[in-house]
C-alpha cells in the first residue's frame, strides 16, 4: 500500500513545476497577454507561489493551479461542466495555457459585470493592483527587456507629456 501511495504521489508531481516569474511573463505573452496586463497577471501567479499544482479548499470551495481558479463557477471536479468547460484536475499539471484560457474567459466575465476583470482575483485588489514592477526587470520578452516596453508605454524615463490612455502625445508641426 505504501509504495502505491508513493508511485501515485510521485506521479502527480511530476506533471506539476513551480515557474519562475520570468518563465510565467514568457508564457503570458505567448498567450497575447498584453505588457500593459503582464505584470498583474505575474504577480496574482505568484500568490499561489507559482506553483502550477496548488491546490486549496476553504469552506468546501476549491481553488486549483497557478491562478487559483474556483471550482465554484469556472473548472469541474465532477458532474456537469462549469463556464470554463475543465476539470479542475487539468489545471494542476505543468502546462498553463488552459489555465490561461480559463483565467481569460474569467477576467473577461469580470470585466463585462463590473469593469476590471482582475477583480475576480482576491490577492489583486491589495497586492497586484500597482505592484512594483521590478519583479520583471531581467526578464527577456522577444530578446527585450520588460522594462524598455513599459517605460516606453508609460513614460517612465520620459518628460513627454501623456493622454489618458498612457499614450505618448507629440506635438503637431505647423
Amino acid at each position: 500500500m505504501f509504495i502505491l501511495v508513493t508511485i501515485l504521489l510521485c506521479t502527480s508531481l511530476a506533471d506539476a513545476k513551480i515557474l519562475d516569474r520570468c518563465e510565467l511573463a514568457r508564457q503570458l505573452k505567448n498567450a497575447f497577454i498584453t505588457e500593459n496586463d503582464l505584470y498583474k497577471w505575474v504577480c496574482i501567479g505568484q500568490q499561489s507561489g507559482l506553483d502550477t499544482s496548488r491546490h486549496l479548499n476553504a469552506n468546501g470551495v476549491g481553488s486549483y493551479g497557478i491562478f487559483q481558479i474556483s471550482d465554484e463557477y469556472w473548472c469541474t471536479k465532477s458532474g456537469p461542466a462549469k463556464m470554463c468547460g475543465i476539470s479542475c484536475h487539468n489545471l494542476l499539471d505543468d502546462d498553463i495555457r488552459d489555465d490561461i484560457q480559463c483565467a481569460l474567459k474569467i477576467f473577461n466575465e469580470h470585466k463585462r459585470l463590473n469593469g476590471d476583470g482582475f477583480s475576480a482575483w482576491v490577492p489583486y485588489m491589495p497586492n497586484c493592483r500597482n505592484p512594483d514592477m521590478s519583479y520583471l526587470r531581467d526578464c527577456r520578452l522577444d530578446n527585450q527587456d520588460i522594462f524598455d516596453i513599459i517605460d516606453v508605454r508609460f513614460g517612465d524615463d520620459d518628460d513627454r507629456p501623456t493622454d489618458g490612455a498612457n499614450k505618448i502625445v507629440t506635438a503637431s508641426k505647423k
